[in-house]
């Protein structure tokens, strides 16, 4: 089996725009992948509300004077990043209603 790769764009195919990596878009495109069923769904908000709350728990444990401060801002950085799953889910339960 042989595998056919493209040559490397050059530079000037990158200064005169025939190479675009980023497009933004005023809306979204239509994605051909099948929507996530309830199952999934509230799976993803399950999980996304475990980590906020282990965040939220470890922040409060280890975010206490005398503590390490790289555990504590790892354990600050799990809720936040637990904080906007659950969000994201939360979005996309709602608009999976529609």
């Amino acid at each position: 089996m042989t595998t056919h790769s493209q040559p490397a764009p050059t530079l000037a195919a990158w200064r005169y725009g025939k190479i675009r990596m980023m497009e933004i878009l005023p809306s979204p495109r239509p994605s051909n992948s099948p929507p996530l069923t309830r199952t999934q769904l509230r799976w993803r908000l399950l999980f996304a509300a475990v980590t906020f709350a282990v965040g939220l728990a470890a922040a409060s444990y280890f975010g206490q004077p005398g503590g390490h401060r790289v555990v504590g801002t790892v354990a600050t950085l799990v809720l936040v990043g637990g904080l906007c799953w659950l969000i994201v889910a939360i979005l996309q339960n709602v608009m999976a209603r529609k």
